[in-house]
């Protein structure tokens, strides 16, 4: 549910100010998850027994509609549709941005580093774009399984992401400390809260391998990580060629 947060990373190389901006854009995360979020389910759940919540629609809506306030159930679809079609935005911003940067780390072809009068990464876009419609076409064709299938995959990639986040992050304190360099921002109960987390990851990626509808994401991760590192490997090598 949470997944996409660490968006807000790739935008401190396009703020005036990351110092300043990008802690309060992170502080501001955590307290809207926990207001809009967390807050909200707690008083939900206090109203309506979660067990006869409905998993195919979005719960805000359906306690809405078996509680008899179908107005209030309206309003919450037009606002899952608009938290959908942010989250798509955000999406598509993060692929992008993603690729341009390799692009310019010289990890990625150098068309997707080709900026429009706008400053764009306008290739990059429109492959992001090309995914999502072949996505569609999916989803067309089997309409059963694919958003399971895709959950599981975005849920194990989401995941992985944070763990190497995390990992970096570990290293990053080490690096600055030897050099002697202060950190502005400073992480609550660190290591320990970044080890609690990347242990905590690691239970719910086993877990999934026994989920039937989760543990194909579990077998896909092994192959993504070769392809990566053969893809890693060959571009050292053309680097080095050229």
């Amino acid at each position: 549910s949470f997944g996409g947060t660490e968006l807000i990373g790739i935008t401190a190389g396009e703020v005036d100010n990351p110092h300043k901006v990008v802690p309060k854009a992170i502080n501001n995360i955590i307290v809207r998850i926990i207001l809009f979020y967390l807050l909200t389910l707690f008083i939900i759940l206090c109203l309506y027994p979660w067990n006869k919540i409905n998993g195919n629609v979005s719960p805000f809506v359906d306690i809405f509609n078996k509680m008899g306030i179908n107005k209030v159930a309206v309003i919450m679809s037009i606002v899952a549709i608009t938290a959908a079609l942010s989250s798509f935005n955000s999406g598509i911003y993060g692929t992008a941005r993603m690729l341009y940067n390799l692009s310019a780390q010289k990890n990625a072809h150098k068309c997707f580093g080709k900026l429009n009068t706008n400053g764009i990464p306008k290739n990059a876009i429109y492959l992001s774009l090309l995914c999502i419609f072949f996505v569609v076409i999916l989803n067309y064709l089997y309409p059963e399984h694919i958003f399971k299938m895709l959950i599981s995959i975005a849920s194990a990639a989401a995941m992985i992401n944070w763990m190497f986040i995390l990992i970096t992050h570990i290293k990053f304190k080490q690096h600055i400390k030897i050099n002697n360099q202060i950190s502005t921002y400073k992480q609550i109960f660190y290591p320990f809260s970044s080890v609690v987390a990347i242990i905590f990851f690691m239970v719910v990626i086993t877990t999934m391998f026994f989920m039937p509808d989760m543990r194909l994401a579990i077998y896909i991760l092994p192959l993504w990580f070769l392809l990566l590192t053969i893809s890693y490997f060959i571009g050292k090598y053309s680097r080095h060629i050229n």
